[in-house]
């Protein structure tokens, strides 16, 4: 009877504390920091629709796309829509008031983002099953590659786009007279010089020795009574000034004479030669320092942003750049003449020209590779006809055009 009571209670305690039974099982699923299980809803498992709610939407932070307001100069964005970023910064810029008229004709809000990211970061994060983002708008370069992993909209057609070049601007570069007198001095041009010259040395060098021992037996000679070091010191000395139409003394001798006479012309040779192969080298250096195309990039120190078009562009044409994280972080560089160019989208180069850094850095050359930007969708989005749609009847109303004169035009 004892043992039936017993068994009574045990079965009786397992039905009223299911969890004590369980717990000693392994649980799967999400938990909190300090280890505590916490359900997975449905909604938490749903996969964001980006046919409904406001759009997730993200930029990069690159003028003139989008430009900070605490650093607008030029007041472009006092008629402007503005965006939120980092750190509670405020941005505005060509993205985001296109962004506003897409909003409007496709009738659904939008939360943008300015990031300080790259372009291969954000393709990151639209790619796979989960993508971050709905939109992602901005200098996104259309390519085979990232083509393969997202879709883009129709192109932008947006002034200039594509790969160029700037440098310092000429009046700003620092001029040092030592280091071009260098330079020069040491360029290919004069060294190929210097043989003849130690020639010349040892020719006058032979000759002051030649003029010591003709001169010294002469009274009224200016080498009289002069011992053996500082006679031929004077004869070297009086020979350079005669080579330079600028000698002091007349030598007595015959034999003396003719060799002034001899060394009268030789000398004018030497000096023009010599001229002639230094201003060589300076012109040479002159033309080695242009920057105008890739070929003029070898060599150079050249910067770029990791994760852009223009870094595989450099790679594949053999040239090893120093990249930054963003465009922003490159000027600063180029400006104090760390770096000798910049390789990046024209349309942001060109905007900093003309803003902030107009009289410190130029654009050169032409565009070293045409490319063309689009809005980024996760692949097989259902939004990407909506907004061509929209793109294609704003282009026809006038809408991209008035934003390319805005933000794309020196001002």
């Amino acid at each position: 009877m004892k043992k039936i009571i017993t068994c009574l209670l045990v079965l009786v305690s397992l039905a009223l504390l299911p969890s004590t039974a369980h717990a000693a099982f392994p649980v799967y699923g999400p938990v909190t920091p300090d280890n505590n299980v916490i359900s997975t809803t449905e909604s938490d498992s749903t996969p964001h629709d980006p046919t409904t709610g406001p759009l997730r939407v993200v930029t990069r932070v690159v003028q003139p796309f989008v430009v900070d307001k605490s650093d607008d100069p030029n007041k472009l964005c006092a008629d402007s829509p503005e965006m939120l970023g980092q750190n509670n910064k405020h941005f505005c810029g060509y993205s985001q008031e296109l962004l506003k008229v897409l909003a409007e004709k496709m009738g659904r809000e939008v939360s943008p983002q300015a990031l300080d990211k790259t372009a291969d970061d954000i393709i990151n994060d639209m790619s796979g099953d989960n993508p971050k983002y709905d939109i992602a708008i901005g200098n996104m370069s259309i390519t085979s590659d990232r083509e393969e992993r997202v879709d883009f909209s129709v192109p932008l057609p947006i002034t200039n786009s594509g790969i160029q070049i700037m440098t310092r601007a000429p009046e700003a570069r620092q001029p040092n007279f030592l280091s071009n007198v260098w330079q020069a001095l040491s360029g290919n041009t004069a060294r190929q010089i210097y043989p003849f010259l130690r020639l010349i040395l040892s020719l006058m060098l032979i000759t002051a020795i030649v003029v010591y021992v003709i001169e010294r037996r002469h009274k009224d000679s200016f080498l009289h009574n002069d011992s053996w070091i500082k006679g031929i010191a004077e004869a070297f000395w009086w020979i350079l000034t005669t080579m330079f139409g600028q000698e002091e003394s007349h030598p007595k001798g015959l034999s003396s004479r003719v060799i002034a006479f001899l060394w009268i012309p030789f000398g004018v040779i030497c000096v023009s030669l010599f001229t002639a192969s230094v201003t060589a080298s300076l012109t040479a250096q002159q033309i080695q320092n242009t920057i105008n195309g890739i070929d003029d990039l070898r060599g150079k120190n050249v910067l770029t942003v990791s994760g852009s078009t223009s870094k595989k562009y450099l790679d594949e044409h053999g040239i090893k750049p120093e990249v930054v994280g963003t465009i922003n972080d490159a000027y600063p560089k180029l400006e104090a003449g760390a770096y000798d160019a910049i390789v990046y989208d024209a349309p942001a180069l060109q905007y900093y020209a003309d803003h902030e850094g107009k009289d410190k850095v130029v654009t050169v050359g032409k565009l070293l590779k045409r490319e063309s930007y689009g809005l980024v969708f996760p692949t097989g989005s259902p939004l990407r006809e909506q907004v061509n749609q929209a793109l294609l009847q704003m282009q026809d109303e006038g809408t991209i055009d008035r934003l390319n004169q805005k933000w794309f035009e020196e001002k």
